[in-house]
């Protein structure tokens, strides 16, 4: 309880002395460097809000197009299920199996993959379907 009280009588005392002297929010919201400030806030904001995330998904994603080998299994970005077949180390192709039966093979971009389908995501979408 002690220290309580005396933690709200320091709150109480620094209230009154930014009361008198204007505080440093009204110093630095007043006069003609009050729009500076303001944009440079909403700046600081986009960037650690925005473009950070942003830079760290795209990263996470050029990665995985990077790891990208025989045999695994993607998902392009236009939905199309596929092995992948050969990855020339030097071109920014894959040769990729859609139909096992027919044994049909597509070339596609590196870009134009979505995601690289896990061992686990296919086990656990047979356990849902079961």
């Amino acid at each position: 309880m002690i220290v309580g009280e005396s933690a709200m009588g320091l709150l109480a005392q620094a209230a009154q002395q930014a009361q008198g002297q204007g505080g440093i929010m009204e110093a630095l919201f007043q006069g003609p460097f009050s729009i500076i400030f303001l944009f440079a806030f909403l700046g600081i904001m986009f960037l650690v809000l925005v473009v950070q995330p942003e830079r760290k998904r795209q990263a996470e994603h050029r990665k995985m197009l990077d790891s990208i080998k025989p045999n695994d299994r993607i998902v392009t970005v236009g939905g199309i299920y596929a092995t992948v077949v050969q990855v020339p180390k030097d071109g920014n192709e894959l040769l990729v199996r859609i139909d096992e039966n027919h044994n049909v093979r597509m070339r596609i971009t590196r870009s134009a993959v979505s995601k690289v389908i896990q061992p686990e995501d296919k086990k656990g979408k047979n356990k849902e379907s079961s």
